[in-house]
Order: C-alpha cells, then structure tokens, then sequence
C-alpha cells in the first residue's frame, strides 16, 4: 500500500477551470500531480513518470477518456483509474476493471475520498 500523502496522481482534465481548481484540492491534500490536457499527453507522462492513480475525464479532445483507459490497462492493467465524468453511465466501461466512477461536480472529500478508496 503506497502512503497517501506520496502519491502521484495523474490529473487528465480539458477544461482549465476544473484541472486548476482540481490540482489546487490534491496538492493541499499532499499529493504530487502530473497534469495532462488530452489522453495523448496523458499515455506519454505514464511512459515517462512513475503514477500511483490515474483520474480522467471522459471528454477529451482527441482519444476519449474510455479509449485512454484501454491503452493504459495494455501498459499498466493494476493502475488505478477514477472516471470524472458528469455522465450517469459509461458505455464500455463494465468491462474495465479496478475503476471508480466520480461523478460532476465533485467536492475535494470526495476527489479525495475516490483517491484513496482506489488506491487502498
């Protein structure tokens, strides 16, 4: 079990606003967070940084938030994944193990509550 207050949580969000807001909640809580703008630069920070959870967004320009996930489960299929999503259902990700689903508009306990559920 990694310590809280180490991790590293991958922050995969298009909107600015929600990413500086959601940045702000995981660094006061004392985790390290590498930001991506798009599932692009999210796979290349998971070829290239060590990652304890992995939180993303479903919309994302280019490949989506589900499409992100499939290609980090053929590279990493332990790491933790929370989907942030304002969607009711994710088509396609039953299939999927070890997520959480965080729903919009979300509170700092719970970002941080889904964090460590995940990574317990």
């Amino acid at each position: 079990m990694t310590d809280r207050e180490s991790l590293t949580v991958l922050f995969c969000e298009d909107e600015p606003i929600i990413m500086m807001t959601s940045v702000d909640m995981l660094q006061d809580a004392g985790m390290t967070v590498i930001e991506a703008g798009s599932g692009e630069e999210a796979l290349k920070q998971l070829s290239t940084s060590r990652i304890d959870v992995m939180v993303t967004d479903m919309g994302l320009p280019g490949i989506s938030g589900l499409e992100l996930v499939i290609e980090t489960r053929k590279r990493l299929p332990e790491l933790p994944v929370i989907f942030s999503t304002g969607a009711t259902t994710i088509a396609g990700a039953e299939a999927l193990t070890n997520i959480t689903i965080l729903a919009k508009p979300y509170t700092e306990e719970e970002l941080i509550g889904a964090i460590r559920k995940a990574t317990a």
